[in-house]
């Protein structure tokens, strides 16, 4: 259960940061609604989360059952990006969304493709540059919808593409410059985000 701590974290302090803002005044009453939803959008990803954490043996059977519903992909980004308002804007980073159209609608497991949204995205966040850009684009290939999630960031090294997919494996770069260990935690979520779709990773080193 320690292992997973880091996946309540993110949603916790976001949480947490907006209730004190709200509280304090420092966003202003007409603005609080706004917060409020993406407090609730936080909220409801914590409770898919510990489901999830609750139903974990089910990962390696076949039996394991997708919750499918349509939905619009498009719209579940747009929350899941602006639930990063505030680590972005402490950071000067922007998210740009670049959408195939203006609705798209899918058919598929909200709760799993959002929990694996909302890693791809933190991780792109936290490994980016200050004043820098995240882009998330989707596109359409005949009956196929394919989604990105793009960064500009330190890049993983080609010894760790191929091990990114195992749960909590981390990657120890601490001789780098910042001194930290970095990783790249994909959820717990992403075996039965895989029984539907396809999922890859690319990284190309800095200029």
């Amino acid at each position: 259960m320690a292992n997973v701590s880091h996946d309540f974290r993110s949603p916790l302090t976001s949480i947490k940061g907006y209730i004190e803002a709200i509280a304090d005044g420092t966003i202003p009453v007409e603005l609080q609604g706004k917060y409020l939803n993406i407090i609730l959008f936080e909220t409801e990803r914590l409770t898919d989360l510990t489901r999830d954490l609750l139903t974990l043996n089910e990962f390696d059977t076949k039996d394991l059952l997708l919750n499918k519903e349509s939905f619009d992909l498009h719209e579940m980004m747009k929350q899941v990006a602006a639930s990063f308002e505030g680590t972005c804007t402490s950071r000067k980073i922007s998210i740009e969304l670049l959408f195939a159209s203006r609705v798209l609608y899918v058919h598929a497991d909200r709760s799993k493709i959002q929990q694996v949204l909302y890693n791809l995205l933190d991780n792109a966040i936290k490994f980016s540059n200050p004043q820098s850009t995240v882009t998330i684009e989707t596109t359409e290939r005949g009956e196929k919808i394919f989604t990105s999630v793009r960064d500009y960031g330190i890049g993983i090294p080609k010894e760790d593409l191929s091990k990114i997919w195992e749960r909590f494996y981390k990657s120890d770069l601490s001789r780098g410059k910042d001194k930290k260990e970095l990783a790249w935690d994909l959820p717990l979520s992403v075996k039965s985000f895989k029984l539907t779709m396809k999922i890859s990773t690319s990284s190309a080193p800095r200029a």
